[in-house]
């Protein structure tokens, strides 16, 4: 049987930010004792082998603040005529970064180092008191020209062996003592039950830290088992397999996530441009799938959970920008707790480093689509006031279908509309919800919208416009066959139910990539197809020609062979399906067709709108 798995290049992705309940890991702290208010110290830096590093430090630190590849500096160290040392010139590059199951020991994975002197300059790591390197720490190494012979380790994983109550909406984090081949593990991890291999997504953060993300909820009271074998570091030594298996809880959470309180609070103005930004939710959140916005960006930083994950606080590198108004902003669904429920209203909250708020405002109506059955009442959707890719403002739309977005600063916008009308309680425009732009009228073939200038703190009004429910057919790709571990073309494709051959190109379909492309999104606005009937289908071009070789190149269909029909109609979207790819058996037939695989290109706007659903900001 194929294990199901999936692999995505997320880019919002950031494994700085994981620290899961105390329940799950397999490394957890325990203790008591009188307070601590010392912060760790160094007690070595050794370097292991050309590009590896251990730092040891003389208490257990806090894995987020030690993971953080920013707080290790490298530097080479230039010898002074006095015969001091003095840190200048070119250095080492920090690219990954694991704690130990010690929780005193760190692996740096660096450039490849030289027979020279380094100055390593740590700051910003924490123990478990909260207790912070502030005053930067320099230690002094020779580097060493030595191979990796060292396999790599599993240094965290969570949840834990043993494991029981674990949410039914977990991902599951492995951690390795050094960077390791994507491939290796997308090859060699499991995860299964009694049922069979679970499918996943499989996302990293430098080749260290990896998320296993089910791509459905995990079933209540079930014991489920990982299986991590064959995974390779850079130099080919090969990591000891290991097994291990945990309970998922007996009680089914559906309670959304809301926000109980901030800081700063919204509308506060003469905020300190030293403090940081803090969010407490109503339950422990999914820490790897967050979609906070910051208007304007507000740069790199530290960030620390706290509150059994509950709260999450932000310390910004550089200060807040003097007499400066800032817009956080979370959508409907993009925060999710453990048991993969979505925050259901939009949360927006405003403050300013000035004395005052911004007064410009936008208000007008928006309109439903009369041709969906889905989306001709907007009222409950959200509407955006957006800034190059960046959402500075939303707000609810209200029962009269009237939208007011205000504290806006005086500039240029564009004013978006997007309605949950395949009730997922996400707002994505790719699986399918309505959306719409000022200035856009699909009706008479304009998709250019119209932007929206502030200007000396007006309101403007009557900026009115219409939502469109376009037709999505949405799903992923599995596929661990002769052709997982290389790059290719992959074409996912639509077929008529009616006079159906697997070996006739699809009526309608685009192209992808290999392994980077495995959530497929069929949209009747950039693929054309009309109500209907279809099968889903996926190839990858092995051979790399253009063509779908049935003898060669594995392919897949929704519900295998024959495959199971899917209908889209009246606005309606079909979400969440899996297309399992298996490599032909050698009797297949030897037959070479093309695959349809244009579709127009999205506006620019649409594009926009797109990925300001997708993005991650702080």
């Amino acid at each position: 049987m194929l294990s199901p798995r999936l692999v995505s290049h997320a880019i919002a992705f950031s494994f700085i930010t994981v620290v899961l309940i105390s329940s799950c890991g397999d490394d957890d702290p325990t203790g008591g004792g009188p307070p601590d208010t010392t912060p760790p110290a160094v007690a070595s830096v050794t370097p292991v082998d050309n590009t590896h590093i251990d730092v040891v430090f003389d208490e257990n630190v806090e894995r987020t603040s030690a993971e953080t590849t920013g707080n290790y500096v490298i530097v080479q160290a230039v010898a002074l005529a006095s015969g001091e040392l003095d840190a200048s010139g070119a250095g080492l590059a920090v690219q990954g970064a694991a704690l130990h199951s010690d929780q005193r020991t760190m692996t740096l994975t660096t450039s490849s180092m030289s027979l020279i002197d380094y100055d390593m300059n740590i700051s910003g790591v924490s123990d478990l008191s909260g207790n912070e390197i502030e005053t930067t720490v320099t230690e002094t190494f020779t580097g060493t020209n030595e191979p990796d012979v060292t396999a790599p380790e599993l240094v965290y994983r969570s949840p834990g062996p043993g494991a029981t109550n674990v949410p039914v909406g977990v991902q599951i984090l492995l951690t390795f003592s050094e960077s390791v081949s994507p491939a290796s593990v997308l090859a060699g991890v499991t995860l299964s039950s009694d049922a069979g291999d679970v499918p996943f997504q499989l996302d990293n953060d430098a080749d260290v830290h990896f998320a296993l993300i089910p791509l459905a909820p995990l079933e209540l009271s079930t014991e489920y088992t990982i299986s991590v074998a064959g995974v390779e570091d850079a130099a080919g030594n090969t990591m000891p397999d290991a097994t291990w298996s945990f309970t998922t809880t007996n009680t089914m959470d559906t309670t959304p996530p809301t926000v109980v309180s901030n800081s700063p609070a919204n509308g506060a103005t003469n905020v300190n441009v030293d403090t940081n930004l803090s969010i407490t939710f109503s339950e422990p959140v999914n820490q790897t799938q967050l979609e906070i916005f910051s208007y304007p960006e507000i740069g790199d930083g530290t960030i620390a959970w706290s509150d059994g994950g509950r709260t999450r606080t932000f310390d910004p590198l550089e200060p807040l920008l003097d007499n400066q108004q800032y817009n956080i902003n979370i959508l409907p669904g993009g925060v999710v707790d453990l048991a993969g429920n979505g925050i259901v209203n939009a949360v927006t909250i405003v403050f300013s480093t000035g004395a005052t708020l911004a007064a410009g405002r936008i208000a007008g109506t928006i309109a439903g689509d009369p041709t969906s059955d889905y989306a001709q009442d907007p009222s409950g959707g959200i509407a955006l006031a957006i800034v190059g890719f960046e959402p500075v403002n939303t707000v609810v739309i209200a029962g009269n279908n009237t939208y007011d977005l205000r504290n806006l600063v005086d500039g240029e916008y564009m004013i978006f509309g997007i309605l949950d009308s395949n009730g997922d309680h996400e707002i994505d425009v790719s699986f399918g919800d309505a959306f719409g732009a000022y200035g856009v009228d699909y009706d008479v073939f304009d998709d250019e919208p119209d932007s929206v200038i502030v200007a000396g703190g007006a309101s403007v009004t009557g900026i009115n416009f219409q939502l469109f429910d376009h037709r999505a057919v949405t799903g992923t790709v599995s596929y661990s066959g002769a052709y997982a571990a290389e790059m290719h073309d992959l074409a996912f494709g639509l077929f008529d139910v009616s006079g159906f051959d697997p070996e006739q190109e699809p009526d309608y379909g685009y192209l992808g990539t290999w392994p980077y492309d495995t959530e497929f999104y069929l949209s009747s606005l950039l693929d054309g197809y009309p109500d209907g009937s279809y099968y889903v289908g996926v190839i990858l071009d092995a051979n790399d020609n253009f063509l779908y070789d049935s003898g060669i190149d594995p392919v897949g269909f929704y519900g295998g062979l024959p495959p199971t029909s899917i209908s889209v109609q009246d606005g309606s979207d079909v979400n969440g399906l899996l297309v399992v790819l298996e490599d032909p058996a050698p009797t297949a037939s030897k037959k070479s067709v093309a695959w349809r695989t244009s579709r127009r290109e999205a506006p620019a706007w649409l594009r926009t709108l797109t990925a300001v659903a997708k993005k991650t900001k702080w």
